[in-house]
This record gives C-alpha cells, sequence and structure tokens, in this order.
C-alpha cells in the first residue's frame, strides 16, 4: 500500500505530536482537502465514524438520501448531490494518496449510442447508470485526459501537485504548515508548554489512506489532529456504493404517499396556526412599508395571508421563506419554503471546503481547517507553489462545471472546462475547446442542475439544524414536541433570502447546529446594535 513517511517530534509527557516533517507530497494531500466537495467530505468522514457531526451539513446528507426521488428534477440523481466531483480532479489524480476513489485516471461514461456521440450536444455523465436523453443508461467508461491547466507556469517536470517538487515542509500538531526553519518552529515548542528537549522524543510514521481519511475527520472536529491521527488508530475507508441511496425513511414513505395527501396537511397546518397566531401578528402591512433590501419585517408585523410564490415577485431575486418561531426561546422552530431556499441548501453539499474557510473567516469552529487555509495564504508564492495559478486553485476553489445554477444567490465560481480526450471502445476522440465540441458537449448534471435540484411547486419544512422533509402537518408538530414548544409560543414571519443572509447561512451550516437561529435571530449587546438583518423582539 502507498504512505508518506513523516519525521515528528512528539511531546512523550502530554502524548502529543509538537510537529511533523514532510516533503512535498504531504502537504499536497493537506492542501488538497480544501477543493473537496463538502458532500464527499460528510460521507468519508461519518461514514467511518457516525459520531462525527460537522455542523448540520450531516443533516442535510441525510436529507437527500431520504428524499423521494419524485421530488427531484428529471434528470438529477441523489449521487450527483451526495459525491459530487471535484473541480480541481485533474490535479487530484496526481496526489501520491487520494481519499477520493480516484485513481489515475478521470472517468466519464456515455451511453455508448454512435448517434449520440455524433451531436454537437454529446451527452455525458460523471455518474455510471445516468440515463441518457436517448432513454439509454450511460454505462461506457470514457478514459478523460485533462492537461491544459495542470501545470499552467511551472515545469512539468518540476514534480509536486500544488506545491514545488522537492520541498520540506514542518506541519504543527494544529495544521499550520511553514518552511522548516527554526525559527517558524521554535513558537511551537513554547505554545504547548515544551521548555526543553528532554521530554522530546523523535518518532518517524508511515502515512496511509486510512491515516489520511481520519486526518480530514479530525481536522474539521479537533483542535489537535495530528496527535488524534498518528497516536491513535486509524479506521478503515469505507466504500462509495449506492446502497445508501435506495434508503426511504418510513416518514418520507408517510409523507410522499399522495400529492392529494401533501395538500391535505400544507391546508390542515394553515388552518391551526391560523387559530393559534394572535391577531395583532396577522395585521395587513402597506406595500409602501415593505423594503426592497436585506430581511423583511424584523419588529413589524406582516401579513401571512399571501402565498409564498407569490411573496417571491415582491423582492426580485431574493427568497421568501416562512419562519415559526418561538418567542421565549428566541430560536427558530422550522421554516417552510419552497423550490429556491431547498435548492440553496443542496447545493452547499458541492461547495469546496476551501470556500467555506474563505467565507468563515473569523467565524469560531471546532477544527482546524482555517488554520490550513492560512498557512496557504501565509506561504511564498514564489518559493513553494507551482505557480500562481496553483495557490490561487487553494484559495479559491471552484465548484466542479455544471453545478451552478440559476438565480444560485451564492457567489461561487465554476471550474472551467479545459481541453480533453476521451477513450471509448478503442477510439481516441478529441472533444477540445478548439474543435467546438466542448462548449456544446454538456453533462446531463450540468442540463439538470442549471435549474437547480428539485422540482415545482414542491414545499418544504426545513428544521432549525437543517432536516428537510415534504411539508406536513405530522414533521411540524413533531418538531415543535421535540422542542418542548408549546403552540401558544410559536410566531410566525416572513423573511427574505438574498446573497447576504444565503452567505452566512451557508457558513452557519458548517460551524453551526442550530443554522436558521444563528442566520435570522441576532442577540442585542452593548457592542453591537440591531441591524435590520436581525429579528429582535
Amino acid at each position: 500500500m502507498e504512505s508518506i513517511e513523516l519525521k515528528a517530534l512528539v511531546d512523550r509527557k502530554n502524548n502529543r505530536v509538537i510537529l511533523v516533517e514532510s516533503e512535498e507530497d504531504f502537504v499536497d494531500v493537506l492542501f488538497s482537502f480544501l477543493t473537496m466537495p463538502l458532500g464527499k467530505i460528510i460521507y468519508l468522514a461519518c461514514h467511518t465514524d457516525p459520531a462525527v457531526e460537522q455542523g448540520c451539513l450531516n443533516n442535510l446528507y441525510k436529507s437527500v438520501i431520504s428524499l423521494d426521488r419524485r421530488l427531484l428534477r428529471k434528470g438529477v440523481s441523489k449521487s450527483v448531490l451526495i459525491g459530487p466531483p471535484n473541480g480541481a480532479a485533474t490535479h487530484w489524480i496526481d496526489l501520491k494518496l487520494k481519499i477520493d476513489g480516484l485513481g489515475d485516471r478521470l472517468f466519464c461514461f456515455g451511453c455508448g449510442d454512435r448517434n449520440c456521440l455524433a451531436t454537437e450536444n454529446m451527452p455525458f455523465s460523471h455518474y455510471i447508470g445516468t440515463i441518457c436523453a436517448c432513454g439509454n443508461p450511460m454505462n461506457h467508461a470514457m478514459i478523460v485526459i485533462h492537461d491544459e491547466l495542470k501545470n499552467a507556469g511551472s515545469d512539468p517536470q518540476e514534480g509536486g501537485v500544488f506545491v514545488r517538487g522537492m520541498s520540506r515542509f514542518v506541519t504543527s500538531d494544529e495544521l499550520r504548515v511553514c518552511p522548516p526553519s527554526t525559527t517558524a518552529s521554535f513558537p511551537f515548542f513554547s505554545k504547548f508548554g515544551v521548555e526543553d528537549a528532554s521530554s522530546v522524543e523523535e518518532m518517524t510514521f508511515k502515512v496511509g489512506l486510512p491515516e489520511v481519511l481520519n486526518l480530514l475527520k479530525n481536522s474539521l472536529i479537533s483542535k489537535t489532529p495530528l496527535t488524534d491521527t498518528l497516536l491513535e488508530k486509524p479506521k478503515e475507508i469505507p466504500e462509495l456504493s449506492d446502497e445508501s441511496l435506495d434508503q426511504e425513511s418510513s416518514l418520507d414513505k408517510l409523507l410522499c404517499m399522495t400529492d392529494s395527501l401533501l395538500g391535505f396537511f400544507f391546508q390542515t397546518l394553515n388552518l391551526m396556526k391560523s387559530s393559534l397566531i394572535p391577531k395583532k401578528a396577522l395585521k395587513e402591512v402597506p406595500e409602501k412599508k415593505m423594503p426592497e433590501s436585506g430581511l423583511n419585517v424584523f419588529g413589524e408585523e406582516i401579513s401571512l395571508k399571501r402565498d409564498i410564490g407569490e411573496l417571491a415577485s415582491k423582492i426580485t431575486g431574493k427568497i421568501p421563506i416562512r419562519l415559526m418561531l418561538c418567542k421565549s426561546k428566541r430560536i427558530v422552530c422550522y421554516a417552510e419554503a419552497g423550490k429556491d431556499f431547498v435548492d440553496l441548501l443542496f447545493s452547499f453539499l458541492a461547495l469546496p471546503l476551501g470556500y467555506i474557510a474563505k467565507e468563515a473567516r473569523g467565524t469560531p469552529s471546532k477544527g482546524c481547517i482555517n488554520h490550513l487555509y492560512e498557512s496557504v495564504e501565509d506561504l511564498d508564492v514564489e518559493k513553494y507553489f507551482k505557480s500562481h495559478y496553483h495557490k490561487e486553485i487553494l484559495l479559491t476553489p471552484k465548484i466542479a462545471p455544471g453545478f451552478v445554477y440559476e438565480n444560485q444567490l451564492l457567489e461561487v465560481e465554476e471550474a472551467r472546462a479545459v481541453d480533453h480526450y476521451y477513450y471509448l471502445g478503442g477510439y481516441k476522440i478529441h472533444a477540445g475547446i478548439h474543435s467546438g465540441s466542448v462548449d456544446n458537449a454538456v453533462t446531463v448534471e450540468s442540463r439538470s442542475s442549471s435549474g437547480g435540484f428539485v422540482i415545482k411547486p414542491a414545499l418544504f419544512t426545513i428544521t432549525d439544524d437543517l432536516v428537510v422533509t415534504p411539508i406536513s402537518t405530522i414533521s411540524c408538530v413533531s418538531a415543535m414536541n421535540k422542542l418542548e414548544i408549546p403552540f401558544s409560543d410559536i410566531e410566525e414571519r416572513i423573511v427574505y433570502m438574498g446573497k447576504d443572509e444565503a452567505s452566512r447561512l451557508m457558513v452557519a451550516s458548517f460551524t453551526s447546529e442550530a443554522a436558521l437561529t444563528e442566520t435570522f435571530i441576532r442577540k442585542c449587546t452593548s457592542e453591537a446594535a440591531p441591524t435590520e438583518n436581525s429579528i429582535v423582539n
């Protein structure tokens, strides 16, 4: 089995790794974490240790798995959402240790029909078994070769993936990567309370795929990921399979029996609310008082008589959401929303980890990914990176092609489709930009996701910790019962989500287990006055 050798200094008194020295192959693996989509990370980390919770992302992941397939748009598969491709996959295949299942080659899949291959809009997919537009399953593997940008601005003979070949680095227990100088390393000793070398032992570790997987998991939840990885037994890497995709909860089956039953539940819920919400909460607000930007209501009462779909047209580019608040606890019990909001939530699973780290600057977290991101920022690009392009891949990682959809609120860039060849049935076919076919050849995923992921006019219930289910009275009452909140303590508000709120929700989904409350409710303090983007009493 392939492995990487690390030389470590261990504080035996406290049983803690102080630092490790390594060549570029280990640091390339560390930095590659920043390009991984969150859906793939959640699968890899949580399937080895179900106790691992990363904010609310586990619940989003499970919500996709348990969602009725009929609520997904035609051509969108669950595997697209929970196992999205890496926007930097052409670089990942050169890593010495690859935990996401990639081998030394990239594959896409076609139906094998020569009529489809001959068309200008040649369909292919990242996922085997996807149904082609012609109706045939895409089971024919095509080896893809992307070469245009892999060594942009660098010598291909130099080695390395992101950092320069033959470079050496020091990495602290909290994943701060720096050059191998005593000046840079000594602060680690003082920080960990090591006063002299008598308590320090030099050790050598062999790091393989299980250790890298464990390190990825620990980097999300621990302040001492190297210690937790190297001084504890790693867990095995799970096999990525479709078995979990076929599992549907009994609740999901109950809620999705028929559209008429769903409609009945929704009508019943509205009748129940109308009898519980105080009349003053139903006071109509004149149109001229509706704000043109930011979130709605905050401190005012607004009409709840309009349908969410109608409210969407009132503020262009913003997503309307109906929140059910607990007045005494000052929390969001759950939300009701349509397609646009659920598309936004599910899109979080396709975001690269580095994008989250960039947007979450200054936000407290359980792990050390922020240190990894800051290390990329601090390292001199001329000395340690293959090029400015390779450093930029890590600082501003892009989402895989085909996963940016219409009206998306998050300003995340899509990775560029570059020149490539593919092989099918022994034939080598060029599908590069210069031939005009890459601009027209699209994946089934990109055709589908351009309109989002779920169908219209489906409505959903979203709990504070981002469990997404089809809307129903049962799930709503269950949520309030779990929180031990009486109906009399519930207040309804309608808010509008724009780009700022979407960014806050994205960060909260990663760092908090109460994402909706973290996003929409802000406590007034003496240091910060309430803003129009805060719900206050």
